[in-house]
């Protein structure tokens, strides 16, 4: 046989708010969450746009370096000299170095903010561990 339980108002009006501070916190976190996943859609989306045309600059240089090869003796064949660098090449290297820095400075940045984000939501809900 059950224990005969009373609950007063108080007990239910606890009960209560503490099932709506839940759902609260549920709706903060799930909307912290679709913001996260939108930012880092579009993060991504940018990424991909660079490394395109990090592809291009790479295919750039490489059409730049055969159009420079010294021909052989019948015109088609090359030698395997390649002559200095010329300021196109080292244009499409300056490009190049520059899309990997861009690169790698948005991953990193999208890594820091999804760490900040989870810190600052933690402090918002008082989730935070005493450290």
């Amino acid at each position: 046989m059950m224990p005969d339980v009373k609950m007063d108002r108080t007990d239910i009006r606890q009960k209560s708010d503490s099932v709506t501070d839940n759902l609260i916190t549920g709706l903060k976190v799930l909307t912290g969450e679709l913001k996260w996943l939108v930012l880092k859609g579009l993060r991504a989306i940018e990424i991909r746009q660079l490394e395109k045309r990090l592809a291009k600059e790479y295919a750039a240089i490489g059409k730049q370096v055969h159009e420079t090869i010294i021909p052989g003796e019948d015109g088609r064949k090359s030698t395997g000299s390649i002559p200095a660098a010329d300021s196109a090449i080292h244009l499409s290297l300056k490009q190049i170095e520059f899309l990997q820095e861009e690169i790698d400075y948005l991953r990193d940045q999208c890594t820091r903010a999804r760490e900040d984000d989870l810190k600052t939501r933690a402090k918002d809900l008082g989730l935070e561990s005493g450290k």
